[in-house]
């Protein structure tokens, strides 16, 4: 088997990654995908001239609280690398089968799936800490 051969799944998933993350990235506000509603210059503006046209009584919110903006970044990177984890372990569960009992790949497969999971449980005490802390910050 060539080293070419070896690195395909894994850059398969790391191009899978880089495609998912485009995407979320362009359909937040502010991304490239942005909508023109309402004839505004994107959905954040049309939005802010639907609000205007609807009045006061309309429940679009303009009061963002920074903590609450720094957490929805944070859970947003840690979604993002809980989904590259779970692509990870399925691409060396794919390996692991597709190894057909070769020591070397069944090998690399168990090294990823043992790096997968202690980097989902990383992302899982980061994703216990951040709420913690936020907890803490904003009680009063």
């Amino acid at each position: 088997m060539s080293k070419n051969q070896k690195t395909r799944p894994l850059l398969a998933a790391i191009f899978l990654a880089v495609v998912v993350a485009l995407l979320l990235y362009g359909v937040q506000g502010g991304g490239f995908l942005t909508a023109q509603i309402f004839d505004g210059d994107g959905l954040v503006d049309g939005l802010d001239k639907a609000k205007t046209e609807l009045g006061t009584k309309s429940g679009i919110r303009d009061d963002t609280d920074l903590v609450d903006a720094i957490v929805a970044v944070i859970n947003f990177i840690l979604l993002f690398a809980g989904i590259f984890a779970f692509v990870a372990f399925v691409v060396a569960g794919f390996m692991f089968i597709l190894g057909f009992g070769s020591d070397q790949a069944n090998q690399r497969a168990r090294k990823i799936m043992i790096w997968a999971a202690v980097g989902l449980l990383v992302i899982i005490f980061a994703y216990v800490i951040v709420d913690f802390i936020v907890d803490f910050a904003t009680a009063t």
